[in-house]
């Protein structure tokens, strides 16, 4: 049994993915792939409450998922939640979700971002959302907003120094939405 863990950087289509994940987990389930609903928040498709349940010491989300899981007779399990993939997520927390994990083969699946699109969709969101004053330039939110910490390779490292290289599996976002979309292409991997 084999579970894809979907970290999902942020600006790569993992809000789509997770809504298209939920929208089609009946068709999916038919496949032998169970996305579960336990351990999303309330109306939401990610899968927060298991990630920051673990880190807390509790473990009642991670038993409905685990019976959840065996009822659903599916093989495989979809997990996304893009904190995973956040900067400060710290190496233990990663620790902790593979032994939470390790009776399965664990696959972490995430999308990268060609930065300079990745800048600019971020600056035109906090614009947006109102995070950002409208004057600002695109060099004073990179400089103040956009830490040096926030590096695919050093997230990407972690990941793969807790899973295995061999366990971490790269899509490329703009590659992904020219030829199909990021719920295809996650569907191929």
């Amino acid at each position: 049994m084999s579970v894809f863990l979907h970290i999902g950087f942020h600006k790569t289509g993992s809000t789509a993915l997770q809504s298209w994940l939920g929208d089609n987990a009946d068709g999916l389930r038919e496949t032998g792939v169970w996305v579960p609903q336990v351990g999303c928040p309330p109306g939401k498709r990610y899968h927060r409450l298991l990630t920051t349940e673990l880190e807390e010491g509790h473990g009642k989300q991670w038993a409905e998922f685990e019976t959840g899981w065996a009822s659903s007779g599916c093989r495989d399990a979809v997990l996304s939640d893009e904190r995973l993939s956040a900067p400060w997520y710290p190496e233990s927390s990663m620790r902790m979700l593979k032994d939470c994990l390790a009776p399965h083969k664990v696959t972490i699946v995430a999308y990268i971002r060609n930065p300079v699109d990745y800048f600019f969709s971020r600056y035109r969101h906090s614009i947006k959302m109102d995070a950002i004053n409208s004057h600002w330039s695109l060099r004073r939110f990179i400089r103040e907003r956009v830490p040096s910490s926030n590096e695919y390779l050093g997230q990407l490292d972690s990941w793969a120094r807790v899973f295995g290289r061999e366990n971490v599996l790269l899509g490329i976002y703009e590659q992904a939405v020219t030829e199909s979309s990021v719920a295809e292409s996650f569907c191929e991997i």
